[in-house]
């Protein structure tokens, strides 16, 4: 709202209720309606408005030059600015992050894996466009836990790894197919911050067969 000439702000209306009235904006100014906390200045209104809802609508009812207008404005609030409002999101505090893996050469890749803690998350795998992996709901508690995620092609060159929740990220990257021919051999793995000892010591036995045993040590 420019005021061109000095305006009367009659009341302004959060849903159906009302919440402010008589705010004058003198002429030249621009009054601007927010649902945030704040001071009132000659250019902008605030509104302080507890337990805002996450969606609705603001009806400001306003005198020009002895004539009363009203404007609706509807709002959609996105706390974490990921295009997902509020009132859809699932972490509507807390924005998707993404980690790029590229995958090493003449590797195959078996699953990508996310470190973290406190907390619960979504992770999701794609790959050339196509989700390959992921995981819903997933709890972690205050001591770091390693989450996999199987794959359901390993032969790509680069994956993109999507973690969104209120959990705490340490390290992320991909694990390879263990090498199945005679003798024996160990899984490898490829990212950020991942130790031997976070793996839980897994290593790989293959049976004359091609039958592969896991152990821990």
């Amino acid at each position: 709202m420019n005021a061109t000439t000095n305006v009367t702000i009659d009341s302004v209306t959060l849903n159906g209720t009302t919440v402010s009235t008589d705010y004058v904006v003198e002429q030249g100014a621009v009054a601007t309606i927010s649902t945030f906390s704040g001071n009132n200045t000659d250019s902008m209104l605030y509104v302080d408005i507890a337990d805002v809802p996450l969606s609705g609508s603001v009806d400001v009812a306003y005198t020009v030059n002895g004539t009363q207008y009203t404007d609706s404005i509807s709002y959609d609030i996105d706390s974490d600015d990921d295009g997902v409002s509020d009132s859809q999101d699932e972490y509507p505090d807390n924005a998707p992050q993404t980690f790029t893996e590229n995958a090493s050469d003449n590797e195959t890749v078996s699953s990508a894996y996310v470190e973290a803690s406190n907390g619960t998350f979504d992770v999701t795998v794609t790959a050339n466009g196509s989700v390959v992996g992921s995981m819903d709901n997933v709890q972690v508690n205050s001591s770091s836990e390693l989450v996999e995620v199987s794959v359901d092609d390993g032969t790509y060159d680069t994956y993109t790894i999507e973690f969104e929740g209120n959990a705490t990220v340490q390290s992320h990257g991909l694990i390879y197919e263990a090498y199945t021919g005679s003798g024996s051999s160990s899984g490898s793995s490829s990212g950020f911050g991942l130790s031997d000892a976070q793996l839980g010591g897994i290593v790989v036995f293959v049976a004359g067969l091609g039958i592969v045993l896991l152990s821990r040590d």
